[in-house]
């Protein structure tokens, strides 16, 4: 739900819509981060297989949703480990805060489960250069997304995505 409505629905990612997503539930104890790691990997190695542009592949880690400091260490660690893979790692947690300015505005990288997205190096080269031929167009353009992504969830509000994250949550996990 949080990817079709948020995501897809308000248009914060231009390439969600078309992207071929697999989901895969990475079960873990929290003690066990290898395991995690692996599982991670081993999907990276199999996206990679996949000749078809945009495809991605989404780890949904839900022990982690009470454990950012850990979660955000695995991602350290994904990072590294791919380092070399043509696989761009991004992760969404529902207690991420990364940049200044209102509270709403850090729902951009929150999701109502802790995700670690994988997506094909190539595909987001393909993807930043649909919005520009040089490096300083693609890079004004990713300013623009990032400031237009900002203003539409200014505009939805902090109630109403609290509200709508609330809906999308587990019912285990605490609000």
């Amino acid at each position: 739900l949080w990817l079709d409505e948020l995501v897809v629905g308000h248009k914060l990612c231009p390439w969600a819509e078309r992207a071929h997503r697999k989901l895969v539930f990475v079960d873990t104890d929290l003690d066990d981060e290898r395991a995690a790691l692996d599982t991670i990997a081993d999907e990276a190695a199999e996206l990679l297989e996949r000749p078809q542009p945009w495809h991605t592949t989404l780890c949904v880690l839900p022990r982690y949703a009470d454990a950012l400091p850990l979660f955000q260490r695995l991602w350290t660690r994904c990072r590294s480990r791919l380092d070399e893979a043509d696989v761009h790692i991004l992760a969404f947690h529902p207690r991420r805060r990364d940049r200044n300015g209102p509270e709403c505005v850090q729902y951009s990288m929150r999701s109502p489960v802790p995700v670690i997205q994988l997506l094909q190096t190539r595909d987001l080269d393909l993807a930043r250069r649909s919005r520009g031929s040089t490096p300083e167009e693609i890079r004004a353009a990713m300013m623009n997304l990032i400031s237009d992504n900002e203003q539409k969830l200014v505009a939805l509000g902090q109630t109403q995505l609290e509200t709508l994250y609330h809906s999308w949550m587990p019912p285990h996990h605490p609000s």
